[in-house]
């Protein structure tokens, strides 16, 4: 040992399954400070994981340590095709568990913004997008964020698509700086919920 540091050992990656949506929902409530999806409830969340670990229309992986998941990934070729076999398969299921907080204004506001955001996105954005990407705070800074990200990436690229949309919260100035250095371009900024506002940006992955 001549004191050259130790190699990183690699991240190692997977296909999310379905045993594994009840630690990437708890990821997303307990380590995402960026979705306010997380409002809508503990089940729907579950839900909407569920349908990103099922449905043909997402790409979804997970980084394990010994076993344990540290973070995961889901991306999907076409934004609109995902959400619309989500209201297809669950959409009953989810109104269910959405309707007694919609009596909250903000939750209220939360579920409007998700209707209106396809016809308010403009037609020049990819179709590709990613759906939730979040990392627990052990794995920060460890690559793990940077391998999940190439690995969707790639996976995009096997499946024909050119460019993936990308949206994070102007003051997240981890998540811009990541996106930046992993070769995103930033296409503008614009209001998503009534006191938030989002950087857009573009990654090619051909």
């Amino acid at each position: 040992m001549s004191g050259t540091p130790a190699e990183r050992a690699p991240v190692a990656l997977r296909p999310a399954r379905p045993a594994d949506v009840p630690v990437l929902a708890r990821l997303m409530i307990e380590d995402f400070d960026g979705s306010r999806l997380v409002d809508l409830g503990p089940r729907f969340i579950a839900l909407l994981h569920r349908h990103m670990v099922t449905s043909a229309h997402c790409i979804c992986r997970v980084a394990e340590d010994a076993g344990r998941i540290t973070g995961y990934i889901a991306v999907t070729p076409s934004t609109r095709a995902f959400y619309r076999d989500f209201v297809l398969r669950k959409g009953f299921l989810a109104a269910c568990l959405v309707l007694p907080r919609m009596l909250q204004p903000a939750h209220l506001r939360t579920v409007l913004k998700g209707l209106t955001y396809f016809p308010q996105a403009p037609d020049v954005d990819p179709a590709a997008e990613i759906v939730s990407f979040v990392i627990g705070p052990a794995a920060r800074r460890s690559g793990v964020g940077s391998a999940l990200f190439q690995n969707a990436v790639e996976a995009l690229q096997a499946r024909g698509v050119q460019q993936l949309k990308i949206m994070t919260a102007v003051d997240n100035d981890a998540a811009n700086a990541f996106y930046r250095r992993h070769g995103s371009r930033f296409v503008r900024s614009e209001p998503f919920y009534r006191d938030t506002r989002v950087n857009v940006y573009v990654r090619d992955c051909a």
